[in-house]
């Protein structure tokens, strides 16, 4: 009798972990088609963190749009194939920073405006 009852502890404390576990992000209540009210756990989305993302693709770009402000095209191409024959970290490095569409269009329309306002003065 003593072995029952531990067998069925077990499988009640084991019952309560996983109703715990799964209830810990709360619970919706739905009304069935026959007006049954039950409780069913809400289910956790993946938290990916889009505006932290978007937030350093941003960052990066702006980066490497003052350096290719700062450098001109030329010597940052040239910075950029002395990454890509260095080790792994720096072919890494030199594949992020590679000059793209967005940030030599960025550059450009950047020095065209600082150009223009130099020369209104």
């Amino acid at each position: 009798m003593a072995d029952n009852k531990a067998t069925f502890d077990a499988r009640l404390k084991q019952l309560e972990r996983t109703y715990q576990v799964r209830m810990a992000n709360g619970v919706d209540h739905v009304v069935q088609s026959d007006g049954l009210i039950v409780a069913r756990a809400r289910r956790r989305a993946p938290r990916i963190p889009f505006k932290g993302l978007f937030t350093m693709v941003v960052a990066l770009i702006a980066f490497k749009v003052i350096v290719l402000l700062y450098l001109g095209e030329m010597a940052y191409n040239q910075r950029i194939d002395m990454m890509r024959a260095g080790t792994m970290l720096d072919r890494a490095g030199a594949w992020i920073m590679q000059a793209d569409v967005v940030s030599r269009t960025l550059a450009a329309q950047i020095d065209r405006g600082v150009a223009n306002v130099l020369m209104m003065r």
